[in-house]
């Protein structure tokens, strides 16, 4: 199966989560070729950086893997995970969440430790981040063009980061605001002033509009013909993609199809 994928030129990369190998599709002439690599984990995050890709491994691994795509060369760099976490972390199939690509630095929360690990990704080295006055694991980090908005994996916390100064400037309690105090959220998005963060144990996606600071949840099921599995289950993914035209796509974990918000705000 290939879960995840990623476009350079006219060549398509699909990721594969049960063996260790890249799919590419030549989308000209649909010619396919497998790439093989070594054995590493089984699930990756991905981010490019001019014409290399990275796969970093969600799960323990002592390496992550780095693909060139116009030479073909695959090159494997150490991971910090063990010195980092400071536990034993064999056998953890899930420590550290999205990527968030910011210039020649790839920036991810942990779900287990209480800090950011960031890579350069023109020197191949690791460094690890505590956030000042943020004491939880992460979900996901996000990038709005001048902060980072980071989400707590156990509470319904986010926070606004500046990076530079290591400061918090905002914290938002959502699962308070949003009138639900037990709730969590997969991920978070961004796009043109504002985050989309969808519920964990539920079919609401609460949207952050950055300039006008509101708060706003829209119930998906409302959407005619749309279906979650379970009443109260996680209705959505972690998947969020935005399209050309500013569309927001929501990909279904338990239920029926994709749900999409146009640019005008319609739902479908």
């Amino acid at each position: 199966l290939y879960i995840k994928s990623i476009a350079y030129k006219k060549n398509i990369y699909f990721i594969s989560d049960k063996m260790n190998r890249i799919l590419k599709l030549d989308t000209i002439t649909n010619k396919k070729k497998v790439i093989s690599f070594k054995d590493i984990a089984m699930d990756y995050e991905l981010a490019s950086y001019g014409t290399k890709l990275f796969l970093f491994p969600i799960g323990y691994s002592e390496q992550l893997v780095c693909y060139d795509f116009e030479c073909g060369e695959i090159n494997y760099f150490p991971t910090n995970y063990r010195s980092e976490l400071n536990q034993n972390v064999w056998g953890e199939a899930y420590i550290f969440g999205g990527t968030a690509v910011v210039g020649e630095y790839c920036y991810r929360g942990s779900y287990l430790g209480l800090g950011i690990q960031r890579f350069n990704m023109k020197t191949g080295k690791f460094e690890s981040i505590k956030i000042d006055g943020f004491n939880h694991p992460i979900r996901n980090i996000v990038f709005d063009g001048e902060y980072f908005w980071i989400l707590s994996c156990r509470n319904g916390q986010i926070i606004r980061w500046d990076q530079n100064r290591n400061k918090v400037l905002l914290s938002i309690d959502l699962a308070k605001e949003s009138g639900k105090p037990s709730m969590v959220y997969t991920s978070c998005a961004y796009n043109n002033g504002t985050l989309y963060i969808p519920e964990k144990q539920g079919s609401c996606i609460l949207e952050l509009k950055l300039k006008e600071n509101m708060l706003l949840s829209y119930d998906y099921t409302q959407i005619p013909m749309f279906k979650a599995k379970y009443e109260n289950g996680q209705v959505f993914s972690e998947f969020i993609k935005i399209g050309p035209a500013g569309e927001m796509y929501f990909f279904p974990y338990r239920s029926n199809g994709i749900a999409i918000k146009s640019e005008n705000g319609i739902l479908h």
